[in-house]
């Protein structure tokens, strides 16, 4: 599935607790890709699941603070939003100094964690999009980058990367968005907007009304001035069309 719902690592030593966050996320449709009670297993799921937020109890097992693993991964820029029983200044402050993106006071519920994971995924997003300028922008309940595009349907944020985006159709203030699979979604942010932030030479802009991914170009009728990209016929600008042919390198 190039659709799906974000990856959550759960990094808590309470069997009890990790259980009910893990049922509230999946309730929220939200994938667990795993569940771990101390550092040393925080480190390897990390690394191998790579996920795209952490839920982090600051007290867990091992040699390590959930703290400490925040700073030791924090060249990953994964966002770690933290749960814990502590609610004092002092603890709050040491969650900074890691890659805190969210603070949450046990005991949590399922608004709260939605609104948890929400704010999260929005800031931690909307920092990189500080650093990055133009290479990212959030538009409502969208979050769109040079890689992904997250975005909100009902209580889910779901994640869809860039390489898995066939083709782009403008309508009018918005822009629906066809991936590999055929599955579509709908984001407030016009073509032109998508234009500037979308790769440039994976990308390009076909007609007034497409974007296509090039690589994903089945064939194109040189007569009718046409892109087949599965069983969709999008129209090719006579202006565009010399731009393809550069970009595609045909052997003529």
């Amino acid at each position: 599935m190039s659709i799906s719902s974000l990856k959550v690592l759960i990094v808590e030593d309470n069997l009890a607790f990790a259980l009910q966050l893990e049922m509230l996320l999946e309730k929220l449709g939200y994938f667990v890709c795993g569940r771990v009670a101390s550092s040393v297993d925080a480190f390897k799921k990390i690394h191998a699941e790579n996920p795209d937020l952490i839920l982090m109890d600051i007290d867990i097992q091992g040699n390590m603070t959930g703290v400490q693993v925040g700073k030791k991964i924090s060249n990953l820029n994964i966002p770690i939003l933290y749960i814990t029983s502590h609610g004092d200044e002092t603890t709050y402050a040491l969650a900074q100094e890691s890659n805190m993106i969210g603070y949450l006071v046990k005991p949590v519920n399922k608004i709260s964690l939605r609104s948890g994971i929400e704010l999260a995924i929005s800031k931690a997003y909307s920092l990189k999009a500080e650093e990055q300028r133009n290479t990212e922008l959030q538009v409502e309940d969208h979050i769109v980058t040079k890689h992904s595009f997250f975005f909100k349907k009902r209580d889910t944020i779901y994640k869809v990367l860039t390489r898995d985006i066939s083709f782009i159709k403008s309508d009018d203030n918005y822009s629906r968005i066809t991936n590999v699979q055929g599955e579509i979604f709908t984001a407030r942010i016009t073509l032109g907007k998508l234009e500037k932030i979308l790769p440039k030479g994976l990308f390009m802009r076909a007609h007034r009304q497409y974007i296509v991914q090039i690589d994903k170009i089945e064939s194109i009728d040189t007569e009718s001035n046409t892109i087949q990209i599965g069983e969709e016929g999008i129209p090719l600008s006579r202006s565009r069309r010399k731009e393809l042919e550069g970009l595609i390198n045909l052997v003529k």
